[in-house]
């Protein structure tokens, strides 16, 4: 523990390992830190936390979510990140809506929560998002395709936030266009901010990335394989495999670079054969994952 406390980041990086490898063992000392520590101290015992697979670190960083260090309340938003997919309840998730819709919380804060809650089914968190505040500029949105495509060039560190506010906005303009070449127009420009938030490592709208595959029979503009590839989660391989399927098997390139996607996030991921997800894909689409 002692050298949690360490001057030196590498120093600090492998007592956060020793912790994580002891697992249970270290979640009552981690908490006490938690509880009463500095402020770099209680950021660094929660990132120990976050890596513990243990239901006493749900405890633990859903009181540091009311933390008054931004830090710490960032910290503990991402150790309760692996846990909103597999809570029976719906604790989790609820804690983070709050911590998101409280209106003196800062653009970080409600980023990470978009970023953990994007794991959700869209039917559930789409309307949970939508009410989050945005930060996105007015002449952005409204303009035409091609303007918010240069945009998003432009503005690659923008708040995650706004990137998000304009997918969404993107997705809207697109589900109503009914003239097949202006659709299309709005689709690469949506690509083009699913490419800027997968190259900040940010999976806050993996949600509509991973319905996008599913509902893909033609080949896609190349920016949704780019993020897919770089943020994609277990679930994002089906997906694929479920796109794979849909597209003319004329379309040879597209199909395979689709299974490059699907195989070099189950490579990330380590998913084995025994995995369900894999399991499940070997079933229904042999041949695709190989």
């Amino acid at each position: 523990m002692h050298d949690l406390r360490d001057a030196s980041a590498v120093r600090r990086e492998a007592a956060i390992a020793r912790l994580r490898v002891l697992g249970s063992r270290a979640v009552a000392r981690l908490e006490t830190l938690v509880q009463a520590g500095s402020d770099p101290d209680r950021v660094l015992a929660l990132q120990a936390l976050e890596g513990i697979d243990d239901p006493r670190v749900v405890d633990v960083a859903l009181a540091a979510l009311h933390d008054a260090h931004p830090g710490v309340r960032l910290q503990a938003i991402q150790a309760l990140r692996p846990w909103v997919a597999r809570e029976e309840g719906t604790r989790v998730m609820e804690a983070l809506v709050a911590c998101a819709l409280a209106g003196d919380q800062g653009v970080d804060v409600r980023a990470a929560v978009r970023d953990a809650l994007s794991q959700l089914p869209s039917d559930i968190i789409q309307p949970v998002l939508e009410q989050m505040p945005a930060a996105v500029a007015t002449d952005v949105v409204p303009g035409e395709p091609a303007a918010i495509q240069a945009w998003i060039a432009a503005h690659e560190d923008a708040p995650l936030s706004s990137l998000h506010a304009v997918i969404s906005a993107l997705r809207g303009h697109e589900s109503r266009e009914a003239e097949d070449t202006v659709r299309v127009a709005w689709s690469v420009a949506r690509g083009a901010g699913h490419a800027a938030l997968a190259r900040r490592g940010s999976a806050v709208a993996l949600y509509d990335l991973r319905e996008t595959f599913d509902r893909a029979a033609v080949p896609l503009p190349l920016d949704y394989l780019t993020a897919i590839t770089l943020i994609g989660d277990a679930s994002c391989v089906e997906s694929l495999a479920r796109s794979w399927s849909a597209t003319s098997p004329a379309e040879v390139w597209w199909r395979e670079r689709v299974a490059d996607a699907a195989a070099t996030i189950a490579s990330r991921l380590k998913l084995t054969k025994r995995h369900a997800i894999v399991k499940r894909i070997h079933t229904r689409w042999p041949g695709f994952l190989r």
